[in-house]
């Protein structure tokens, strides 16, 4: 077996790695295009790091997350560098500890086609159809959730959903629990020994080690004195495995308890059914199952815990919304607009949120706008995260048409409490949105420069930012975040949004980040650099500048390049630059795209000054 940091073992994790953070919870500014076009420095990095034991993982990045309009969830995202290092040791684990689970657990398991080209690790991200990859255009360009949200898991959790209905059939009850806070109270110690358990040899027991050095970090807290040891990061794959293994005991217990003749036992994550005639079976089995959570530090939920007929566990109709608005129905489109029509009701949102969230898939993916309404009252008003990327991803198909302008400032005007998760994605709505309002302007600067905001709202409004003409008292405003020693996040956010610099003042940009004490800040240093002063690198991004269609609404990520690439010198370069930026301000003529016109001219302006 090869040194598991080897260059071809981080080849793979790395392919893992750019998967992975299409699901995080934060999105990066930059789409994480400063370790991409430096991927071999990266890995050769990373390579010598590891085999001298000098390599030490950055903290995570966390973010309360809206479960609904009550409550949040800790979500937490890994760097890109770390989640690499995780993913090379995992993928050393993960083959021995999958077989050790059994065919009653269906979530994240192992993809057999792993180490091939464009296939994940796990199997609840393989072989997804195109329409399952909503909204596929540019997705290279894409970060966190909305690239692959809802269907991520699809395959493996419809696998689980149907077989549940078809033990409804066959079966008069079904015991249900939910585990209280799961993630949050995984015990680290405990789950090193079942690991332990299960590995065979010492070579896995060392890489184990390694992982929960990792893993015991991050459970760091600079309040507490000592380490708790207790809780996985929330929204990642390979957490997601390990909370697979943790309840190992649990499926050992209920395999005991069940029968293929008389009952069925199944889990996703810690969704747990088991499906029985025997009413007497089901309160013995919840009963073992609290029982042998206990030994595993883990509570029930007891208003959650309960015993139900079968058959009233599927909602029917909304089954066959399901059905009809699958992949494979030609006519999946014109059942949509049936549902959307005739049976979608908002007020009962809870029971048709899966048939809902299907219908914006099909009804975006067909470029039929008839619920952006809708979507946008309930982007506005919903902040559970499920619905909320769902709706962000819908809107921002149809930016290019129709400016929400209007309705955003409204809601950010309110005297309403928004949660920080939620207003920050109203900010990258806004972003996108092709519309030029000094009000809204007003707005997002006020978040930006306000000290006591919220990281993540802050961070979101230079996102937005980026998008709207600076002149240099508004970059001056920007400047003084870098000074204040802000989060990690927003001087990283601030450092692009002062790309819009020209001449002198961007070189002083250019100087301050090498200052910027943040983890990985000098891969941000040498993408800047490359853009200004290289001419391979520009050569690239011009190249794919030239083909990024300023149609779609994912061109916004390309500004900051046009700011960096502005000022570099090649006579070459700045040729073919004019030639790009002038056919992508007249293909904004005759449009209502005030603000990326205008932030075009002013990149042409500071360039032709510049030269």
């Amino acid at each position: 077996m090869s040194d598991w940091f080897s260059q071809e073992n981080l080849k793979y994790a790395w392919r893992y790695a750019k998967f992975e953070i299409r699901d995080d919870f934060i999105f990066d500014i930059i789409n994480y295009e400063d370790i991409k076009v430096n991927e071999f420095r990266v890995l050769s990095s990373l390579e010598a790091q590891l085999k001298h034991d000098q390599y030490h993982p950055s903290p995570l990045i966390r973010i309360s997350v809206p479960k609904n309009e009550h409550s949040v969830r800790p979500g937490s995202v890994i760097h890109l560098v770390d989640l690499i290092v995780v993913y090379a040791l995992i993928q050393q684990l993960v083959p021995q500890l999958d077989s050790c689970l059994s065919d009653s657990v269906y979530s994240f398991r192992l993809n057999p086609k792993a180490t091939k080209s464009q296939q994940h690790l796990f199997k609840d991200k393989n072989e997804l159809k195109t329409e399952n990859n909503e909204f596929r255009e540019n997705e290279e360009e894409e970060t966190a959730v909305e690239a692959r949200f809802p269907y991520g898991w699809f395959l493996n959790w419809k696998a689980f959903h149907s077989a549940s209905k078809i033990a409804s059939e066959s079966y008069d009850y079904v015991a249900l629990t939910d585990i209280t806070a799961y993630f949050e109270n995984i015990s680290l110690d405990l789950l090193r020994e079942i690991l332990k358990e299960k590995l065979n040899s010492d070579v896995h027991f060392e890489l184990a080690n390694k992982l929960f050095c990792i893993l015991e970090f991050w459970d760091w807290n600079p309040n507490r004195k000592v380490k708790q040891k207790i809780g996985l990061p929330q929204g990642n794959d390979i957490s997601s495995f390990l909370s697979n293994i943790y309840l190992l005991a649990l499926d050992k217990k209920m395999l005991e308890i069940v029968s293929d003749d008389t009952s069925k036992y199944f889990r996703y994550v810690d969704d747990i059914k088991l499906f029985t005639s025997d009413k007497n079976e089901a309160k013995h089995a919840l009963f073992n199952l609290e029982e042998t959570l206990r030994t595993l530090n883990l509570n029930v939920q007891s208003a959650k815990t309960e015993i139900k007929s079968a058959s009233n566990i599927i909602d029917k109709e909304v089954e066959y919304w399901l059905d009809k608005m699958g992949d494979e129905n030609p006519e999946k489109h014109d059942y949509a607009i049936e549902f959307f029509e005739n049976s979608f009701n908002k007020a009962e949102l809870a029971r048709w949120q899966r048939p809902y969230s299907r219908c914006l898939t099909v009804l975006g993916n067909a470029g039929d706008d008839r619920a952006k309404d809708i979507a946008l009252e309930l982007f506005l008003s919903e902040p559970s995260q499920g619905l909320l990327i769902k709706h962000f991803k819908y809107l921002r198909s149809f930016v290019t048409s129709f400016m929400f302008e209007e309705e955003i400032n409204n809601r950010l005007s309110q005297k309403l409490f928004i949660f920080p998760y939620h207003k920050g994605m109203i900010y990258r709505l806004l972003a996108h949105s092709r519309g030029c309002n000094d009000h809204s302007k007003k707005i997002v600067m006020q978040e930006a420069i306000k000290t006591n905001s919220n990281w993540f709202c802050r961070m979101s409004a230079l996102f937005c930012l980026v998008t709207f003409s600076l002149d240099n008292n508004d970059l001056a405003k920007i400047a003084e975040i870098v000074e204040e020693g802000a989060n990690p996040q927003v001087s990283r956010a601030a450092f692009v949004t002062l790309c819009q610099y020209a001449g002198d003042e961007l070189n002083y940009v250019l100087d301050r980040v090498s200052l910027f004490n943040a983890p990985h800040q000098d891969y941000l240093r040498r993408y800047f650099l490359q853009l200004t002063d290289d001419n391979n690198t520009s050569k690239k991004i011009l190249a794919k500048i030239k083909g990024a269609s300023v149609n779609a609404p994912t061109f916004i990520h390309n500004l900051h390049q046009l700011d960096l690439l502005k000022a570099n010198k090649t006579p070459e370069h700045r040729s073919i630059f004019r030639d790009i930026l002038d056919e992508k301000i007249t293909n904004c003529e005759d449009t209502d795209w005030l603000r990326l016109s205008e932030r075009l001219q002013q990149i042409r302006n500071s360039f032709i000054v510049k030269s």
